[in-house]
């Protein structure tokens, strides 16, 4: 138009086109995103112990809003890359859905390397309802003895005992070697459980175990090299209670810890006729550089004997003597005081105990080896003490401990 001499202002053309000025006068302008960075570090930290946790759950173990979180990771690039899921066949659906704790439980066996001790086997049970691991056993055979001592782990946690139970409750697993054996089996109709299988070769039926291994895999197990099992025990043992106490779970939004109340477990339990068990931990010794024992004691007895046993065993293990009998001995047994003559001042001075004796009976005739241990190395200032689990219940048909007994000393003498 102004071309062809007809001159319009931008206002007349704004009212024809129906266009606000504004639209016509805006310039977008560049605007710094700021971040703060008492935040970001704080991100930082949270996420050297946790790697693979993403933005919503960096917000709730935060306590913050997930939006700044989110950008945070957009411009530090701390984003966890998400894997790409690609074509999945969907299997035959199988609910196994929860609606109160003890209902429904769930297991399954994955493997763990264990350093020297090469490839372990850890067995789980799983509550369907509460997200909660009740019992777990790692074995460097992966038998069904594992498998058994989980489930029976299990059922201390919640009853308090190993007996039968009186309302009915399902326990979910695969088809493999293990779970369809006739031990376990016949383990599990002793205690009245009643055993489901999954479809061959569709490990969705039996998602919630499995989406475990993989939270317990990338958490934990990748994060660090094992050396030996007992190793590999403690740092499990250690994440599973975190598991269990403190860390948000997706199925719950993000809210709450994923073990019920307790005034809940309580009513659930008096409702059902059976009684509600309290987790306890009993000390012994100093609590520095304290060793926590793996099992699960039915009461407070059991377990501050237990704990005092290896106390004691820890404690005087300091120095050790290992000597071959030409001459075998059949009156020497383990726990025997020791006294060694005609060796050097410093052991023969050193009061002993046998901790192993071997008999061989072989072609040159009868032989001894005996391993011993220092038995005044007992020492209050010793930091090995040790923790052991128990729970206080009124019932149990548990037997007690009982200490072994002790053999009359012995003198062992050396060459002249």
């Amino acid at each position: 138009m102004a071309e062809e001499g007809h001159v319009v202002s931008l206002v007349k053309l704004c009212r024809w086109l129906g266009l606000p000025r504004r639209s016509l006068y805006y310039r977008p302008q560049s605007r710094q995103r700021v971040i703060s960075d008492d935040l970001a570090a704080r991100v930082k930290l949270t996420l050297e112990r946790f790697p693979t946790y993403g933005y919503r759950r960096l917000a709730c173990v935060l306590g913050e809003n997930r939006k700044p979180i989110q950008r945070i990771l957009q411009l530090k690039g701390w984003q966890v890359r998400k894997r790409p899921q690609g074509f999945r066949p969907r299997a035959k659906s199988l609910p196994s859905a929860a609606s109160r704790p003890d209902e429904r439980r769930a297991t399954d066996l994955t493997h763990v390397w264990c350093g020297k001790n090469r490839r372990a086997s850890l067995a789980v049970i799983i509550d369907r309802c509460t997200r909660e691991i009740l019992g777990w056993r790692l074995s460097d055979n992966g038998s069904s003895k594992a498998a058994e001592a989980a489930l029976e782990e299990a059922l201390i946690y919640r009853l308090g005992a190993l007996e039968r139970i009186q309302q009915p409750l399902a326990l979910r697993s695969d088809n493999g070697l293990v779970f369809s054996s006739r031990h376990y089996t016949g383990t599990l109709k002793a205690y009245g459980l009643r055993q489901e299988f999954t479809m061959p070769y569709t490990p969705e039926q039996n998602g919630l175990v499995e989406r475990f291994f993989r939270s317990l895999k990338e958490e934990c197990i990748w994060l660090h090299r094992f050396e030996s099992l007992g190793q590999a025990r403690a740092v499990i043992d250690r994440w599973i209670r975190y598991y269990n106490e403190e860390r948000p779970h997706q199925s719950l939004d993000y809210v709450g810890t994923p073990s019920p109340p307790p005034q809940y477990l309580r009513r659930v339990c008096r409702n059902q006729g059976g009684h509600y068990t309290e987790r306890k931990e009993v000390l012994v010794g100093n609590s520095e550089n304290a060793k926590r024992l793996r099992h699960t004691y039915a009461t407070e007895a059991h377990a501050i004997e237990e704990a005092t046993a290896e106390l004691t065993r820890l404690q005087r293990k300091h120095s050790e003597l290992t000597l071959d009998l030409a001459e075998g001995r059949a009156d020497i047994y383990p726990e025997t005081p020791v006294a060694t003559v005609g060796y050097k001042p410093e052991i023969d001075a050193t009061p002993w105990i046998i901790d192993e004796v071997r008999h061989d009976l072989n072609d040159r005739g009868y032989t001894c080896s005996i391993r011993m241990e220092t038995l005044s190395s007992c020492a209050v200032h010793v930091k090995c003490q040790t923790i052991a689990m128990c729970n206080r219940v009124k019932h149990s048909k548990i037997h007690p401990f009982k200490p072994p007994y002790f053999i009359p000393s012995a003198t062992l003498g050396g060459r002249p």
